[in-house]
């Protein structure tokens, strides 16, 4: 499993006091859930973060969420913001420093990019600002490339395309043009390959708390 964990544009936050939260795929099948420095199952100075697989619930609704890993998160910068794909890819966001983090399906970080490996000086100059720090995902799309050689991309509004292989961590960007297969998930007008921030609150209960930490 890998998790990319994103937080930026969009994203309401209080950098001192992070809640919190849980970030899950499409269909809710590998969800990731995020407890910053300080809080119940981290008692640690850098955020911590779970991922589950999580099985069909149901008619009688029961949790049934296996624990794939548990891992802290070395760069230290609480996501506000993650992409998680149905086959438990995951990949963290931020405003600046560490933009985007990949990490392996064992919980170790594969790479971290700060802005400046992602964008040109001209254009982090045009982005604006907020409390969560640079607006440099405002209308980005996210779509995840999976099989073979698996892939996650960063479709920037009005930008270059970002594409980070999950495997090795590699980056490149470019135009559209220069991604034939992104370009057929795009054409496509309810693509599985697109994912969302799909976030939920953890400040009353989460798997974590049924499975229980450490």
């Amino acid at each position: 499993m890998m998790i990319a964990v994103l937080a930026g544009a969009g994203a309401t936050c209080d950098p001192l006091a992070p809640e919190p939260q849980s970030f899950h795929s499409r269909g809710f099948g590998v969800v990731a859930e995020v407890f910053p420095p300080g809080s119940r199952h981290n008692a640690g100075e850098r955020p911590r973060i779970y991922t589950y697989e999580v099985g069909y619930p149901g008619p009688r609704w029961d949790v049934d969420a296996r624990r794939v890993w548990s891992a802290t998160l070395q760069h230290g910068h609480f996501p506000h913001d993650a992409v998680v794909s149905m086959e438990g890819h995951v990949v963290t966001l931020v405003g600046g420093e560490n933009a985007v983090v990949l990490l392996d399906r064992l919980g170790r970080e594969l790479r971290a990019y700060g802005l400046s490996d992602l964008l040109t000086e001209a254009e982090i100059a045009d982005l604006e600002w907020s409390d969560c720090g640079i607006l440099w995902r405002t209308g980005a799309g996210y779509y995840f490339l999976l099989g073979a050689s698996p892939r996650f991309y960063v479709v920037l509004g009005g930008g270059p395309v970002l594409e980070f292989d999950l495997v090795s961590g590699a980056l490149r960007r470019g135009a559209n043009e220069a991604f034939p297969e992104l370009a057929e998930i795009l054409a496509k007008p309810w693509p599985n390959e697109e994912a969302e921030v799909w976030r939920t609150s953890l400040r009353f209960s989460s798997l974590t708390d049924l499975v229980g930490g450490g």
